[in-house]
Formats: structure tokens, C-alpha cells, sequence
């Protein structure tokens, strides 16, 4: 079996602000971040696996 990689899409462009990722694939899981703050409600149902768990914090608190 052979397996090939293949670009799919690239840009050039200048930030104003800092970049982070917008997921992440770790571990056999997907994590997504939209920037948004997790609810203290959600935040207890939460499950931890391998030592990896979501993050609780939000992008809004980043230094500008």
C-alpha cells in the first residue's frame, strides 16, 4: 500500500494579532478551539484521558 501526501491549500499573509491553532490531532483525539470560554457547567463534565484533557481557558485572555 502506498500512501502519498498532497497540498491542499497555502496562503501568505501578515498577522495583526498572535495565531494559534485552530486544532489539534494528538493521541488518537481531535481537539477544536474556537477562542470561546467553556462554561463552568460543561467544565464539570469534562472527562480527562491519557493526561490530555480540553482546555478551560479562552483566547480572549491572551496579552495583546
Amino acid at each position: 500500500m502506498q500512501t502519498s501526501k498532497q497540498l491542499v491549500h497555502s496562503f501568505k499573509t501578515k498577522f495583526s494579532q498572535p495565531v494559534v491553532p485552530a486544532f489539534m490531532v494528538w493521541c488518537g483525539g481531535l481537539t477544536l478551539s474556537t477562542g470561546l470560554q467553556v462554561p463552568s457547567a460543561v467544565r464539570s463534565f469534562q472527562k480527562t484521558e491519557n493526561g490530555l484533557g480540553g482546555s478551560n481557558s479562552s483566547l480572549n485572555s491572551m496579552p495583546q
